[in-house]
């Protein structure tokens, strides 16, 4: 028995794919009013390349887990 096949015929080959966050910026949190929110790219690291796959932000004020007001990002 053979493994899987791609529709051509030909088999499957596996990937070693890696996800990465790049380096974060400071930028403005429109909630909270202050330059505490951090932001970057999400990375894909294959073996074709380096590709950008999405971004993150995070704010240090607004997701603080000792306060959890329910405040949205959008």
């Amino acid at each position: 028995m053979t493994g899987p096949r791609q529709p051509s015929g030909a088999p499957y080959t596996a990937l070693r794919l890696t996800t990465a966050p790049g380096t974060p910026t400071e930028e403005w949190c429109a909630v909270c009013k202050a330059y505490s929110r951090l932001a970057g790219a999400l990375l894909l690291l294959a073996p074709g390349g380096v590709s950008t796959i999405g971004t993150y932000s995070w704010c240090d004020i607004c997701e603080d887990p000792a306060d959890q007001r329910g405040r949205d990002h959008g």
